[in-house]
C-alpha cells in the first residue's frame, strides 16, 4: 500500500512538473533521484561553497535537501531547466514499503517548506524568471489549511440543518456522503494516468484520502519544527565516526566470511516488485 501512494504522489507530481515546464519553463524541485547536471554547474567553486555550507538560518546545517538547493541555484544564475515526461526518459524507482515512508515524505515536506520561503521571500528570482511556478509555491503554502477547511466547513453545514434546516433539509449523512464521493471522484480523474498503466492500484484510493488528511497536518507540524534537519530514515552519524584500524577490518572480514544463503526465490520477488516513474531532468543554460 505505501508504494501504491507513493506511486500516487510521483503521478501528481509528474504532471505538476511537466506542465510548468510548458507554462513558464520552470520547475519547483529537480528531483535528485533523476536529475541530470552539466559538469561545468558543479565544478563552478561558489556552488561547492553554497552547497557545503548551505545553512537555515544561518545556523542549522542542512543534511537534505540537496536537490532543492540545486533546483533554486538553477532559478538564480540564469541556467535553463527541462522536464522530460515522456516514455523514452522514464526511470524507476523504489520507496519505503512501510511506516518509514511516512518520514520519508516528512524529510521531503520541511526541505520543501525551508526552500519555498527562500525562493519566495529571500532569493526572489523566481517571480521573474518563472511566475507559475511562484504561484504553485504559494498555492502550497496555502493548501495545508484550505484541505482542512473542507471538512470542518461540511461538518458546520450539516449541524446547521438541524438546528436551522432549510426548506428543503438534507440529513447529515446524505452531506457527508456526498462530500466523500465528490473527494473519490476528483482524486481519481487527478491520478486518472496512474489508473490507465496500473488499474489494479484504484482499490487504494480511499486510502489516499486519508493520507491527504494526513499529509496536511504533517505539513503543519513540519512547519512549526524546521529547525529539525536530520535525514529521518538515514543514520548519518556513521560518516563521522573514525575510520577502522588494520586490525579492525580484519576483524570484520573474518566475521564475514560465513556462509550466508540467499534463496533464488527471494531475489525474484524483489526484482519483480512494485516500482514508481520518476520524469527525467536536466539543465541547460541560457
Amino acid at each position: 500500500m505505501w508504494e501504491i501512494l507513493a506511486g500516487y504522489r510521483l503521478t501528481s507530481r509528474n504532471i505538476e512538473i511537466a506542465a510548468s515546464t510548458h507554462i513558464d519553463g520552470g520547475i519547483c524541485c529537480l528531483s535528485g533521484r533523476t536529475a541530470a547536471y552539466r559538469t561545468l554547474i558543479l565544478k563552478d567553486p561558489a556552488f561547492q561553497h553554497c552547497f557545503t555550507n548551505d545553512l537555515w538560518r544561518g545556523k542549522y546545517p542542512l543534511n537534505s535537501g540537496d536537490d532543492k538547493f540545486l533546483t533554486r541555484w538553477m532559478h538564480s544564475h540564469g541556467w535553463n531547466t527541462y522536464a522530460q515526461v515522456c516514455k523514452e526518459a522514464e526511470l524507476f524507482s523504489t520507496f519505503k514499503n512501510n511506516w518509514r515512508f511516512l518520514k520519508q515524505v516528512l524529510r521531503w515536506t520541511r526541505n520543501t517548506w525551508r526552500s519555498d520561503f527562500r525562493s519566495l521571500f529571500k532569493e526572489r528570482f523566481i517571480w521573474r524568471r518563472h511566475p507559475y511556478v511562484a504561484f504553485t509555491m504559494i498555492d502550497k503554502i496555502f493548501n495545508p489549511f484550505t484541505l482542512l477547511a473542507g471538512p470542518l466547513l461540511v461538518l458546520k453545514f450539516a449541524l446547521s440543518q438541524e438546528h436551522h434546516p432549510t426548506n428543503d433539509p438534507l440529513p447529515g449523512w446524505n452531506i457527508a456522503a456526498s462530500y466523500i464521493v465528490w473527494l473519490l471522484v476528483t482524486r481519481f480523474l487527478k491520478l486518472f494516468p496512474h489508473f490507465v498503466k496500473r488499474p489494479q492500484d484504484i482499490w487504494v484510493l480511499p486510502c489516499w484520502l486519508v493520507f491527504n488528511y494526513y499529509f496536511a497536518i504533517m505539513k503543519l507540524y513540519a512547519l512549526l519544527t524546521l529547525h529539525e534537519v536530520g535525514w529521518g530514515t538515514r543514520n548519518l552519524n556513521a560518516a563521522q565516526e573514525p575510520p577502522m584500524t588494520v586490525n579492525e577490518k580484519n576483524n570484520q572480514q573474518h566475521q564475514g566470511q560465513h556462509d550466508t544463503k540467499i534463496e533464488m526465490d527471494t531475489l525474484n520477488t524483489n526484482s519483480n516488485s512494485n516500482s514508481n516513474s520518476n520524469s527525467s531532468n536536466h539543465s541547460q543554460r541560457q
